[in-house]
């Protein structure tokens, strides 16, 4: 499971280009398959992708004229890529990193007018972690 947030700068409405300071919500949960690409005897690189439920919340933001700017809860697929780069450091355990991009639908406004479209959120993120073996 993946859960975060992503700082807003600014949104463009029409004409109105309007400051934001505010926080986009994320979460989802993904099933993943990974390919070893590369082994050594203490090495392994393996590349992988995810396809999952996703929820993104926008917060409501006023915007004068048109108060368009409304808050959505929006749910729906998400997709992950990501590589992962491990290296072995006794029999039981090893060190991993791993850079992977996550792509979620924000989704739209539908209750007023003009509809605005909250586009898609493009994530990259990067995990260190410890992995120990049984």
């Amino acid at each position: 499971m993946v859960s975060g947030s992503t700082d807003r700068e600014y949104a463009d409405v029409g004409i109105v280009h309007k400051g934001l300071n505010d926080s986009v919500k994320y979460r989802a949960i993904f099933l993943n398959g990974m390919l070893g690409v590369y082994d050594t005897e203490k090495m392994r690189v393996w590349a992988g992708a995810g396809i999952g439920y996703g929820q993104v919340k926008v917060p409501y933001v006023y915007c004068n004229p048109c108060d368009c700017l409304q808050a959505v809860t929006h749910e729906a697929i998400a997709y992950r890529a990501k590589v992962q780069v491990e290296r072995e450091i006794s029999k039981t355990g090893a060190v991993f990193a791993e850079v992977g991009y996550m792509k979620f639908d924000a989704g739209e406004t539908s209750n007023i007018l003009p509809k605005v479209d909250y586009g898609q959120l493009n994530l990259v993120d990067l995990a260190l972690g410890l992995r120990f073996y049984l």
